[in-house]
């Protein structure tokens, strides 16, 4: 009811969707599955929605050799 819908010290531009810093009064440590929420949040105040497609090694080559999608380059190591 009360909810403040303040952005204050939230940065979301080129669709961050995590705040830069912390506010100084909230407690720096959080666990992992908060900082999640806190990201499933924020996106979908910008309207976005994350999900998951699989793709075969076969399609992705195709669509590379296409152009339809870039190339990533070469992780080393």
């Amino acid at each position: 009811m009360g909810q403040s819908t303040s952005n204050k010290g939230r940065r979301n531009d080129r669709g961050n969707a995590l705040p830069k810093d912390d506010p100084p009064d909230v407690t720096r440590f959080r666990s992992a599955a908060a900082k999640r929420v806190q990201a499933h949040r924020a996106r979908a105040r910008m309207g976005l929605r994350c999900l998951t497609v699989r793709v075969s090694d076969r399609e992705v080559r195709r669509l590379i050799s296409s152009e339809l999608v870039a190339a990533a380059p070469a992780k080393a190591g």
